[in-house]
């Protein structure tokens, strides 16, 4: 859990490789959300819905694609606050409990 949690705080900048992957994973599964007639006539909806031109797509790929690792880094730090994050953890309590107690757990019991 600390190692996770250090890097939640993003104490290095995000790697110019790893920025590469995340943006082609992204760009990648783009067009899966549009795969059938169905799947583009409900994000033209959306987009009319929300004000925007439906060459926001293709203006979105363009800007994700000059994303640069500092301005990823600066995003994610802005963004995310690892000190006010909530953290799930599933397993057996009675195991897991004592190795959290630092963190003062809060134990949910949900049915079996």
């Amino acid at each position: 859990l600390p190692r996770i949690l250090n890097a939640f705080r993003l104490d290095a900048p995000i790697q110019p490789d790893e920025l590469e992957d995340a943006k082609a994973f992204r760009i990648g599964i783009a067009p899966l959300a549009n795969e059938t007639s169905a799947d583009i006539a409900a994000q033209a909806a959306a987009l009319s819905e929300a004000g925007m031109h439906t060459d926001f797509i293709n203006q979105h790929t363009e800007a994700l694609k000059a994303v640069t690792p500092s301005q990823a880094s600066d995003a994610w730090r802005s963004l995310v606050d690892p000190d006010d994050m909530t953290v799930v953890i599933a397993g057996d309590a009675r195991a897991l409990v004592p190795q959290l107690d630092e963190y003062s757990p809060e134990v949910v019991e949900l049915g079996t």
